[in-house]
């Protein structure tokens, strides 16, 4: 099919139209629009603002000291749609925040370091709380109004030790990492059923809450809950299917979990320091489905029971376990899963491993044998790094399926030891 050419014009109003979105204001899926004024200053000489080509001000700045600080909705007859990069951080005046009807976005470090900053009185336009906008605002309590928030960025309240209610809207939908880190004064989380993702350690270390609801949240990112030592107990929900690294680390307190037979994959130490892992006396210890937690038991040589899918970072710095067999069931060998065993001389993996995570192996300074099936597709950093003894590597598949595994960097010794392709468990 032969291209139309385009009327040389028609090229030029594009480009033109472009250019106009180039470094422009925009929140979130909004368009951008093209910076007309920057530096003006309002009637009342309270306010500096950027004035854009949509007819829209942003407030970059003010000089009024006062313990109220009111952002208009209009500011020389302009809608004031967002407050600007770092635009009163380090203030120590104002005490108390209210935004005009037409704010929709809180940017960048807007209010970083207010530390005299009590309560903000938002509104249903309020969309968007950018990075960092409140941290640091040791003395804030509350934010009320805003009902119709989507987005919390990173770090958005970070260290606000006094925050004693999270904005947490049936419209919001993400929240960034370290959100809402250190909020020492929360006591309750109730996340909206439609959340769709949350950003790493979001909660972390907020030493009061106790009261969660993780909501339609179906990925619980790495150090998400980390040292909430007052959290007693916690229902999963039969939307997560994925716990990340730490998630619950350090959570002393925790001793009752609940609704997690939909989690089929953890990341490396998710229950660590918590009351429930160290209540657990079963041999094997299963969590979700099928996940292996930790083996309590005192065996040289171990077979994983059926009905296990994964195995976590159960043996990790066991002296005992001289021989572990993998079942068929197993597709996934965690992150250090086998880490730091100095007596494990031989592993055998079942025919659907798919799977070895990073350290997973890693500092087993016995380890002479391993068959690997050929279903294996992926081999993590480090997995075998520190096994200096590893001499045979027995392989389910041909040279051609080995070629095709991935395998990350500090594997050395799997590169050195002899292959013998072709094999049966």
């Amino acid at each position: 099919m032969k291209c139309k050419k385009i009327p040389y014009l028609i090229v030029l109003i594009l480009v033109f139209a472009c250019l106009l979105c180039i470094g422009g204001c925009g929140m979130g899926g909004e368009p951008e629009y093209a910076l007309l004024s920057t530096g003006n200053v309002s009637a009342d000489g309270t306010f500096t603002y950027n004035v854009y080509e949509n007819r829209t001000a942003v407030i970059t700045g003010g000089t009024a000291n006062d313990v109220c600080l009111t952002i208009p909705a209009m500011i020389d007859g302009y809608p004031v749609v967002e407050i600007g990069d770092d635009a009163f951080a380090g203030n120590t005046s104002i005490g108390y925040l209210v935004l005009g009807e037409n704010v929709r976005k809180i940017s960048f470090a807007a209010f970083n370091g207010c530390q005299a900053l009590i309560r903000v009185d938002a509104t249903p336009a309020l969309r968007v709380v950018g990075s960092g906008a409140f941290g640091g605002c040791t003395a804030l309590c509350e934010i009320v109004g805003a009902t119709k928030l989507e987005s919390i960025d990173e770090s958005a309240f970070f260290q606000c030790t006094s925050l004693i209610k999270a904005p947490l809207p049936e419209t919001l939908r993400t929240v960034g990492s370290q959100a809402f880190y250190g909020c020492s004064s929360l006591t309750e989380i109730a996340l909206p059923a439609k959340i769709e993702s949350l950003g790493d350690g979001v909660f972390g270390f907020c030493e009061s809450l106790c009261r969660v609801d993780l909501g339609g949240l179906t990925y619980l990112p790495e150090n998400t809950f980390q040292r909430c030592t007052s959290l007693c107990k916690i229902e999963i929900g039969k939307s997560v299917t994925a716990i990340g690294e730490s998630a619950f680390r350090g959570c002393f307190a925790l001793s009752e979990i609940t609704g997690a037979k939909n989690v089929s994959n953890v990341g490396y130490c998710v229950f660590e320091e918590t009351a429930w892992l160290d209540e657990q006396t079963d041999e094997f210890v299963l969590f979700g489905k099928g996940i292996l937690l930790r083996y309590n038991g005192s065996s040289t040589e171990v077979t994983v029971p059926r009905g296990v899918s994964m195995i976590a970072e159960a043996f990790c710095d066991n002296d005992t376990v001289k021989s572990i067999t993998v079942p068929a069931g197993v597709t996934k060998i965690g992150s250090a899963a086998f880490s730091g065993c100095g007596q494990l001389s031989r592993v055998v993996l079942g025919k659907n491993v798919t799977e070895i995570a990073d350290t997973a192996f890693a500092s087993c300074s016995a380890l002479s044998y391993v068959y690997l099936p050929k279903s294996l597709t992926y081999i993590g950093n480090s997995a075998f790094n520190g096994c200096l003894l590893l001499s045979t590597v027995s392989y389910g598949g041909s040279a051609r399926d080995w070629a095709k595994i991935t395998v990350e960097n500090g594997n050395t010794p799997l590169a050195l030891a002899e292959l013998a392709t072709g094999k049966k468990a």
